[in-house]
This record gives structure tokens, sequence and C-alpha cells, in this order.
């Protein structure tokens, strides 16, 4: 019963995330303000692979998925952690 309503939390919360990345990237388009795109997009997209990880962990997914979540997360957090060293 957990797992149930878990999968249609993280499916809410990886909706708002998306929200959230259109809208950073609106912000830096048409105001020049606020992050890179390139670093809104690894930052909420580590994240978000994460929470593919979690919601596939919940709905009993084939571990494999889980892995290459978790597997985009790492890499996307890499490139994020690569862009700040940068700056």
């Amino acid at each position: 019963m957990l797992a149930r309503y878990g999968v249609w939390i993280v499916d809410a919360i990886l909706l708002l995330v998306a929200l959230e990345t259109v809208a950073l990237i609106a912000v830096r388009v048409r105001r020049d303000r606020g992050p890179t795109v390139a670093q809104t997009v690894t930052f909420l997209g580590a994240g978000a692979a994460l929470l593919v990880a979690l919601r596939a962990a919940l709905a009993d997914w084939h571990p494999a998925v889980a892995l290459g979540a978790l597997l985009v997360a790492g890499v996307a957090h890499a490139a994020h952690v690569a862009l700040d060293a940068r700056r």
C-alpha cells in the first residue's frame, strides 16, 4: 500500500522538477539572470534521475532501470560539479 502512494508522490515531485526546470530556463533566456541552462539541467537532472531510481524501486521495476537511473544521476552530478569548478 505504501509503495502505491509512494509512486504517486514521486510522480508528482518529478512533475514539479520538470516545471522548475522549464521556469528556470525561461528566466535565463528572457532576463539573462539566474543559473545557466547547463547548470540548471545538470543540477535538476541529477535530482530527477534519483527520483526515477526511487520510483523504479517503489514500482518494482527491473533493477537495471534503477541502476541506469543512478548512473545518469552520477554523470549529471559530476557534470554539475565540473561546471561549478570552472566558475
